[in-house]
Parts: structure tokens; C-alpha cells; sequence
């Protein structure tokens, strides 16, 4: 999930053209993947070169990593995607239920693992 995710975020980013994204995925393991040489035996091994491709774009873009708990907005339309069934859900503006997490991320709260 978060390989696809890196996948059509990067994807649609650069089919707007976005000259600078960062991308702040939960998954440690997901941008270890990314940021090394693809095992071509790896399961996953396809969407993996399909990321770094990506990344080879003439833009700029900065992977970091963030605690699940430092995304709620990433991990909410995360949660609403898998109960889509569709493999990728594109959005023209936020769900309302959305909204309470977006202006804790606009005031700077910070949520702290327990």
C-alpha cells in the first residue's frame, strides 16, 4: 500500500507538473525500497523501478519519513482508499469528515506516541 501510494502520489504530481514535492510516507521500509537498487526478484520489484522513475524526473522532490502519528491526513485518506476498492481515488476536494485533521495540521498540532 505505501509503494502504491508513493506510486500515484508521484504520479499525479508530475502529471500536474509540480516542480517541488515532499513526500512524507509512515513506512520506513517503503523508502528504503525506493532509495536503493531494486532486487529485480523482489515481489514488488515492478513498482519499485516505477517509483524511482519517477524520481529521475527534472524536479525536485524530498522523501522523509514521518510516524504514523505525525500523518493523520496521509493516514485518513489512507483508511478511506483500501475501503474504496479502487486501486486509485482522485479527489477534487476534501472529505468533511477530512476537515478536523487538516486544521490540526494547519495549527501545528502535535500528536505524541504513547
Amino acid at each position: 500500500a505505501e509503494l502504491l501510494a508513493l506510486f500515484y502520489g508521484l504520479r499525479l504530481a508530475s502529471r500536474l507538473r509540480y516542480g517541488d514535492v515532499i513526500c512524507i510516507p509512515d513506512s520506513t521500509y517503503a523508502l528504503s525500497l525506493v532509495q536503493q537498487p531494486v532486487d529485480v526478484r523482489h515481489r514488488y520489484a515492478s513498482i519499485i523501478a516505477s517509483v524511482q522513475e519517477l524520481l529521475r524526473n527534472t524536479w525536485n522532490v524530498v522523501l522523509k519519513h514521518s510516524l504514523r502519528e505525525g500523518n493523520l491526513c496521509a493516514d485518513f485518506l489512507t483508511r478511506m482508499g483500501s475501503n474504496s476498492g479502487s486501486a486509485f481515488l482522485e479527489l477534487d476536494s476534501p472529505p468533511v469528515d477530512l476537515y478536523q485533521h487538516l486544521l490540526a495540521d494547519a495549527m501545528g498540532v502535535q500528536f505524541f506516541r504513547v
